[in-house]
This record gives structure tokens, sequence and C-alpha cells, in this order.
């Protein structure tokens, strides 16, 4: 479960990454040399990564507090996520 907000936002973070830094640069990855997609890789991924990590933050917090022994309660793991998230509040989530 939490490799899904991870993967979402490296996916469409890497994307737009490498749209922006082909147009700040004026390359053309369909006439670039190998080098320079390897660089614009590498950096888009690099971009990518530290993004995917500060957005899948909250659910990592949230999956160690409800794997927490006696955590929320009863119920379905939404509903015990739910109750968790209201009650550790977004702040402290992140």
């Amino acid at each position: 479960m939490k490799q899904i907000p991870y993967t979402m936002a490296k996916f469409t973070v890497q994307g737009v990454a490498v749209e922006n830094i082909c147009a700040a640069t004026g390359v053309n990855t369909n006439t670039a040399s190998e080098r320079t997609k390897l660089a614009i890789s590498l950096s888009s991924g690099a971009i990518a990564g530290v993004a995917s990590a500060i957005i899948s933050h909250p659910a990592d917090t949230l999956l160690l507090l409800i794997n927490k022994e006696g955590a929320v309660g009863e119920g379905t793991l939404i509903t015990r996520l739910g109750r968790l998230a209201y009650e550790t509040g977004f702040v402290k989530l992140c």
C-alpha cells in the first residue's frame, strides 16, 4: 500500500521534470546525444526520488502507527487508517 503514492508521484514528477529540463535547456530528446539523454534521465530521476519521498511520507507514518499493537481499536484497515489520520492530524503526519 505504501508503494502506490510513491510510485505514482515518481512517474508523474519524473515526466514533468524531463519536460521542464528539456524546455529550459532547449534540448530535443529525439535528436539529443546519448550522454545528454542520460544526464536528463539522471537529473529528472533524482528530482522525482526526492519529491516522491516527501509525498509518500504521511502514508509511511500512518503505516508505522497502525502496525503498533492496539493502534486505534477495531474495524477494517480503511476505518482504522481514517481514525488514526484524524487522531494524529495532518501536521503530525508530515
